[in-house]
């Protein structure tokens, strides 16, 4: 769950990464409506923060409603939409979104675009990894992969086998950002700590890609400059300020 009243575009409150934009659209370009996951609202949010007008996110009633954390109130012809993975690939393949931000797209979303006739853009905009934590008191301070198969295995069934503690897994960018509490620490696997640059250069063994993807039909210019965009340096330091690690610098652009 994410509370996206943290992360509303033109809010001075909101935690969104302002790291200024050369790209800037105008009220009367044809603005491409965006939509993501719930980890990746601060990505999203931010994009428009930088390259969006201002008065462009709307709300039914004229507020943001703080009584719902999945954005049902969201105007129709806002430009920012909260629908969520499921809902929000779906508006993309419908249409009524433009770029949707998200991990992979799951084999069941590929086939449920395919079924429709609605081919899909797939490109990586950055970086992120899944680890495990324990509390900051745990003597531990990392796992061999074998060692994390066997505790998800039932293999290992008591810490005392490796020290004493309870341990979790989780995204790196919840751990860090979203909900960072400093009672916790992240464990190295293999002897790679997941830092930014051992994600970004591929030693920690755990990481994936995040996306934008959009229907290959939109022939909405806006939306290719905004990836375009996304790729670049510009973007790619709103990326790694939103929390997340940026492409390999050979994936992106000047």
């Amino acid at each position: 769950m994410v509370d996206v009243a943290q992360f509303l575009p033109f809010e001075e409150e909101s935690a969104l990464a302002r790291t200024g934009s050369s790209l800037k659209f105008e009220k009367e370009d044809d603005l491409p409506v965006l939509d993501g996951a719930a980890a990746l609202v601060p990505v999203y949010a931010s994009v428009i923060e930088n390259c969006y007008p201002e008065g462009t996110v709307t709300y039914e009633g004229g507020v943001f409603s703080d009584d719902n954390y999945y954005g049902e109130n969201f105007a129709p012809d806002s430009v920012m939409q909260y629908q969520n993975t499921i809902r929000g690939f779906d508006a993309l393949v419908d249409g009524s979104v433009d770029l949707f931000f998200t991990a992979h797209p799951s084999k069941e979303q590929m086939l449920s675009a395919q079924e429709k006739g609605v081919e899909i853009e797939i490109v990586p905009i950055g970086l992120e990894a899944f680890v495990f934590f324990v509390n900051k008191d745990n003597p531990v301070d990392g796992l061999t992969s074998e060692q994390i198969r066997s505790i998800y295995r039932g293999e290992i069934t008591s810490w005392e086998d490796i020290f004493g503690g309870a341990i979790g897994y989780s995204f790196r960018y919840y751990l860090s950002g979203m909900v960072a509490d400093e009672n916790v620490k992240m464990l190295a696997v293999d002897g790679v700590y997941p830092d930014a640059e051992n994600i970004r250069n591929g030693s920690y063994p755990i990481t994936a890609n995040f996306y934008v993807v959009y229907r290959k039909d939109n022939h909405n210019p806006n939306v290719d400059r905004l990836v375009e965009w996304l790729i670049s340096d510009e973007g790619q330091t709103m990326i790694e300020a939103c929390g997340y690690v940026g492409l390999p610098d050979e994936e992106t652009k000047p």
